[in-house]
């Protein structure tokens, strides 16, 4: 007998279809994706407002390698974005799309893997078990988070990758030749390096390999060494990459210390995780994105005492299967266990402690034991009415499942619909913690305000410092809110807590927040004051507020940008000057530095001011304009449509700079090109001066030189 792993060949005839069927079904219950917009989960500020990885060159390869962005380490996530937005800019369809489309990769990649790991030879109807058990699993509610969330692509990247790299590892241990052997060992390398550059979710999968060996390979009572050294290269490189994602989080102080919760209670919210994650796969219902580790108050919750039973009971099953010789059930928990662990809370980082998405890849084992389950059932039995039985209640579970994970798409559709399911089915743990309801109600009312819905809006931040006091984001937005409706006293008094005189002593502030907190408030309030027409309220709010911290960069920059756009931009210079010097890398507050020049006339330090802004953010549309604008003021129309053809490119809807193309253009002597962005930019404004006055020009026969 061999003492090779054999793996069995699915029939010729039916590989293509079981492979198109299985990704097929495994997408249709998502498509309702390809209908969703961004949401205020993350996608702002990986996407919306971040410019860094927008493109493909050298600036955004560099970034995407050095880049702690939201405290993660993921450079390959980063240049698969900067790809996606070189063919769709921030259209989300295209992202949604992408999303769509690794799910369905990863339901063909479980098929393939469930394969391997059964072994050989094939049973009758292996091929349709395992397309409809891979169905039953990919068509799940808790799937819908990983596929509908933009921000949550980089799991699909990892999870496909390391499913590549785990089949990678099976061909390689049923390879007779040693050169082969070697080298499906190292793409199994090289897929695992990949899956850890796209998201640290799949550090376990050494250990991982090393159960696999254990069963179904049995390698570890045949080769006494060769099972643990072929595994050092991956050890290492897990030790690698843990070593720099606790780094990066340590930096960005997104790691909870034992102060705040001890082991004690993170062995608890441990148990708390198992238990979720084996319910919800149950019982996919009432899904939630607000899933905190609960506070010590919680643990005595019903619902969070049964998942911690659920939990013990669970680890229990899996000491009786050792002691009964139920291998494939002990290899599936300790599998489910080991990939879970990074994600158990043991060393907590961020806020939640459970999401949907940290379920996909440790449940993946069940596909392999519901097919290996269902074939030992049938062999013994043989009757034909179980299996049409079966059938049946597969077809209809999936049915079931492809129901709920379509409505459950819509939760995704917007920011609203999205807060509105999360704190109608919020877990006990949330409703127990502070800071999580604070967050909660907090983004809530961003997706109100975002609706138009301001009152509303006001009621969930007045919650959310209810429950939490120290959210001074939420403060922020409170007191910009009530400016916003005239309400200026009481607007400051939610800034101040007791005080309302803002020309009394800075020093009163809200409780255990410093003087620059206070100065962040009173810039903030003079964005509202600007976006409801108030300029010269605003100026004198980022007076006081440069006055309480000099070394705001952001509000010394929106002085200068005020008082050079209130026509005395000599008193607005040395503000952005001093912004540039405190924040020499703001790509915006160089922009705002070359409009005023612009203003003082100085159009050659203009343009140094808006080069240097494309250099530190080469997506950054506006710079690229401001710099075509700068151009032509200095009879450069060439040198100025390169820049504005990089800014229509980056933003075709951008009217400012359709017109400057235009000119630029015009001067050339290329007045059709010319004629088409004006028609674009008036098709948008109609009324658009400067527009017209242009097409009046263009429309006047040229004189005969």
């Amino acid at each position: 007998m061999s003492s090779r792993w054999e793996i069995a060949a699915w029939p010729k005839n039916v590989r293509p279809g079981v492979a198109l069927c299985v990704a097929v079904a495994a997408m249709l219950p998502f498509v309702g994706v390809l209908g969703a917009g961004w949401v205020n989960w993350d996608d702002p500020g990986n996407f919306l407002e971040n410019y860094n990885f927008r493109g493909i060159g050298a600036t955004q390869l560099i970034w995407a390698f050095t880049t702690q962005h939201y405290a993660v380490y993921q450079p390959f996530a980063w240049l698969a974005f900067s790809l996606q937005y070189w063919v769709w800019q921030l259209n989300p369809v295209g992202y949604h799309a992408v999303s769509l489309g690794l799910h369905g990769l990863i339901a063909w990649l479980i098929c393939r893997l469930t394969n391997q790991l059964l072994g050989a030879p094939a049973e009758v109807g292996r091929a349709r078990a395992i397309a409809i058990a891979t169905i039953l699993f990919m068509v799940s509610p808790l799937r819908v988070e990983a596929v509908a969330w933009a921000s949550c692509q980089p799991y699909l990247w990892c999870i496909a990758c390391a499913l590549s790299s785990a089949s990678c590892y099976l061909k390689a241990q049923a390879e007779s030749s040693p050169a082969r052997r070697i080298w499906a060992l190292v793409l199994c390398w090289l897929l695992f390096v990949a899956a850890l550059m796209f998201k640290a979710i799949a550090l376990s999968l050494p250990a991982v390999f090393l159960i696999l060996d254990w069963y179904p390979l049995r390698r570890l009572g045949r080769a006494r060494y060769a099972p643990f050294l072929e595994k050092l290269p991956f050890v290492a490189v897990s030790v690698f990459f843990s070593v720099v994602a606790s780094q990066v989080r340590s930096a960005h102080g997104a790691l909870v210390s034992l102060s705040v919760h001890g082991l004690g209670h993170r062995l608890f919210g441990a148990l708390y995780a198992v238990g979720f994650y084996l319910w919800k796969t149950i019982y996919p219902l009432r899904l939630s994105i607000l899933n905190p580790l609960p506070d010590d108050a919680a643990f005595t919750d019903p619902a969070v005492l049964g998942l911690i039973v659920l939990a013990v009971i669970f680890g229990a099953s899996l000491v009786i299967a050792g002691w009964t010789g139920r291998r494939a059930w002990l290899a599936f928990g300790l599998t489910y266990l080991v990939m879970l662990a990074p994600h158990l809370g043991l060393v907590q980082a961020g806020l939640m402690i459970v999401t949907d998405r940290y379920a996909y890849m440790p449940t993946i084992g069940l596909v392999s034991l519901l097919v290996s389950g269902t074939q030992s059932l049938r062999l013994r039995s043989g009757a034909c009415d179980y299996r049409r039985f079966g059938a049946v209640l597969a077809g209809g579970l999936i049915i079931v499942s492809a129901g709920l994970s379509w409505k459950q798409t819509r939760t995704w559709h917007d920011s609203l619909a999205l807060w509105q399911q999360a704190f109608a089915h919020a877990s006990p743990a949330a409703q127990a913690n502070s800071t999580a309801e604070g967050v909660g109600h907090y983004l809530f009312a961003d997706a109100l305000l975002g609706a138009g819905r301001d009152a509303e809006a006001v009621d969930h931040l007045r919650q959310s410092l209810r429950v939490e006091q120290r959210f001074n984001l939420a403060r922020l937005s409170l007191a910009s809110l009530l400016v916003r409706g005239g309400r200026d006293e009481e607007a400051l008094g939610v800034l101040r807590g007791r005080r309302v005189n803002m020309d009394g002593a800075l020093g009163d502030v809200v409780p255990r927040a410093g003087v620059g907190d206070e100065a962040a408030a009173l810039a903030e309030l003079a964005v509202a004051e600007v976006r409801r027409g108030g300029r010269d309220e605003a100026i004198r709010l980022l007076e006081l507020s440069v006055k309480a911290n000099p070394a705001n960069a952001r509000a010394r920059s929106n002085l200068g940008f005020l008082l050079a756009d209130a026509g005395i931009p000599e008193k607005g210079l040395p503000h952005l000057s001093a912004a540039v010097q405190l924040a020499p890398s703001d790509a915006a507050i160089r922009n705002l530095l070359g409009a005023a020049y612009i203003k003082l006339g100085r159009m050659p330090e203009a343009e140094a001011a808006f080069r240097t802004a494309v250099d530190l953010a080469p997506g950054f549309q506006s710079a690229w304009n401001h710099l075509g604008f700068t151009l032509l003021s200095q009879a450069r129309p060439t040198d100025a449509l390169a820049a504005l053809d990089e800014a229509v490119r980056l933003d075709a809807h951008e009217v400012e700079a359709r017109i400057n193309r235009s000119e630029a253009l015009h001067r050339l002597g290329r007045d059709d090109s010319a004629l088409q962005d004006l028609e674009a930019a008036l098709a948008q404004q109609p009324a658009n001066s400067r527009a017209l006055s242009l097409l009046a020009t263009l429309r006047r026969p040229r004189l005969k030189e």
